[in-house]
């Protein structure tokens, strides 16, 4: 179970069930072992949280060639870049890219190519320091792991679209937004589901006809 690799991850003091604060004054509960669903998503989060926390970060500026892609990546992620890009172009690079002491990505290999593709030639990266390789290697599973254990909720996600203008560059909400817009005459009934397969018959001795 996922929940099992994060509790790996969390210092001696962690335990679950405990509540954690941040900086800034959020609380993260670690919940209790078992849950599944939006529970686990809420404990993974959380426990990858302490794992930032607990880990020596810091912001540094790196040129582009100085960061080193995880050779044994197993995220396929080429189809995402045009949209990390275009992303980055109309909000800025917001999200930093982890790397570990030595420039190895922990997390972030997408923005990293759409860094490249939009002509970066050095960028902040955040420096994770002190983590062991099976925890780096945990990590880069379960940052993107945890994303997958998230959903939609369509009429938020309809309402916060609004009037926004992405320009011309399709990030695929519209697929989503159509899902809504599903009216009764895009469904056929049983009944003329049994129709359209009735077949008349005609018995040869008495000429009764009858469907089938």
């Amino acid at each position: 179970m996922l929940l099992n690799y994060v509790a790996d991850l969390l210092p001696a003091t962690g335990e679950v069930g405990t509540a954690y604060t941040d900086r800034a004054g959020t609380r993260f509960s670690s919940g209790a072992k078992g849950f599944r669903g939006n529970q686990a998503h809420a404990d993974c989060m959380g426990f990858l949280f302490c794992i930032k926390e607990e880990m020596q970060m810091k912001l540094v500026t790196k040129k582009i060639t100085e960061i080193i892609p995880y050779e044994n990546n197993p995220r396929i992620n080429d189809q995402a870049v045009d949209a990390v890009a275009e992303s980055i172009k109309q909000c800025g690079y917001v999200q930093r890219i982890v790397v570990d002491e030595e420039g190895i990505i922990l997390a972030g290999h997408t923005r990293f190519k759409a860094l490249q593709q939009l002509g970066y030639e050095q960028v902040e990266v955040a420096v994770a320091e002190g983590l062991t390789e099976e925890q780096k290697k945990k990590y880069r599973l379960l940052d993107n792991k945890t994303n997958e254990l998230a959903a939609w909720d369509f009429e938020k996600l309809d309402e916060e679209l609004g009037n926004l203008n992405f320009g011309n560059f399709d990030f695929g909400f519209e697929h989503l937004d159509n899902s809504l817009d599903l009216q009764d005459d895009d469904f056929v009934s049983d009944t003329e589901i049994t129709k359209s397969k009735a077949k008349t018959c005609k018995c040869p001795q008495c000429g009764f006809e009858f469907e089938v």
